[in-house]
């Protein structure tokens, strides 16, 4: 899908006298190419109507302008209050009378309170919290290039994991594998890292978003890695946890065997029209049969695309439905606290 034509579909469900302002760097790149500096500096704003688009986007960053975008080389919330002011005050022509722009949708969850508060003080306009559900029907839904990228994100993300595994040897840091996975994804294309590495030797693999530290590798111990390449803005995300050693633990083995199972029971329900919730069924039953339903911590996945965690949710309280061109990820997991955690993940694309 065409740039021009997101922010059709977009305009589409607003009326004349409708405007909205967007923040969030995601929905920004997603709606008009631009892309920030890192995936979370918040560079822009941008300012749609019915009838215009504005992007406000610093002077001193690179931006490739497209037909049907006004670009406003200044960011700061005077800039974002004169240009909302602007098209508030513009009275454009419609069949059957003029009409201004008055009321307006701010995204809440982007926009920080001082900024809100200035342009919600504009004389003659209302204001009212924009619902994201309205831009994640839009970008839950991925295209062909958008697919693209994610997959060349994963298979970085995929021969990393394989040389990192290979690479790994006693007396190395946590700190060290992170620092090797992202110098070796880096090497083979990634943009930059989808997310903070998850490198956890021993007892920290019953953490499962555990920070590396200076731990260094020992025989004969659990080795989880959590990682993501990110390409052109896109996310991969994978986990993969091993036995670094010859003489696996007798419960690590029996661990491994049900969340690898939870996992294929997970994937095979990972079609359009299936519950969210009965793709997290799926695996929580069988790891919950096994004994280990207490330890199981955590949903069995979340969508991803231009941010490493979007909708839908793959949760027992999820009401979504899955639909065809979704990347969701399956990552059923066990943690042993103070022991060791198992988790298994690959990031599906929803097919028939």
């Amino acid at each position: 899908m065409q740039l021009q034509q997101r922010l059709k579909i977009l305009q589409s469900g607003l009326e004349d006298h409708q405007g909205l302002v967007l923040a969030r760097p995601a929905d920004i790149q997603y709606l008009t190419g631009f892309k920030t500096i890192t995936s979370n500096e918040r560079e822009t704003f941008l300012v749609v109507t019915k009838k215009s688009v504005t992007l406000l986007y610093p002077s001193f960053s690179p931006v490739e302008k497209i037909v049907g975008i006004d670009y406003f080389a200044g960011h700061w919330p005077n800039d974002l209050k004169k240009v909302i002011t602007d098209a508030s005050n513009h009275v454009s022509d419609s069949q059957e009378h003029k009409q201004r722009v008055t009321d307006w949708q701010a995204d809440l969850s982007a926009l920080f309170a001082d900024e809100y508060e200035l342009i919600s003080n504009i004389k003659h306009t209302k204001w009212q919290t924009f619902s994201r559900d309205k831009i994640w029907q839009l970008r839950q839904i991925k295209d062909h290039q958008e697919l693209q990228l994610f997959r060349a994100a994963n298979q970085i993300t995929l021969q990393t994991v394989k040389l990192l595994q290979a690479k790994l040897k006693i007396g190395m840091s946590e700190i060290e594998v992170a620092h090797e996975f992202e110098y070796s994804a880096k090497k083979l294309g990634a943009t930059e890292l989808a997310f903070p590495s998850v490198i956890a030797f021993g007892a920290h693999s019953a953490l499962p978003h555990h920070q590396p530290t200076k731990t260094v590798l020992e025989p004969e111990q659990v080795v989880l890695i959590d990682v993501g390449a990110r390409v052109d803005g896109y996310c991969a995300d994978l986990t993969r946890t091993i036995w670094f050693g010859n003489n696996p633990d007798q419960q690590f083995l029996e661990i491994k065997n049900i969340v690898d199972t939870a996992y294929e029971l997970a994937a095979d329900q990972v079609k359009p029209e299936v519950f969210a919730a009965d793709v997290d069924g799926a695996a929580r039953k069988f790891i919950d049969d096994a004994g280990y339903g207490h330890q199981f911590i955590h949903s069995t996945g979340h969508g991803l695309g231009l941010e490493i965690h979007e909708p839908p949710s793959l949760f027992m309280n999820s009401t979504q439905k899955l639909r065809k061109n979704m990347l969701v990820t399956v990552e059923p997991g066990i943690y042993l606290d103070g022991r060791f955690g198992y988790r298994y993940e690959n990031t599906i694309t929803v097919s028939t």
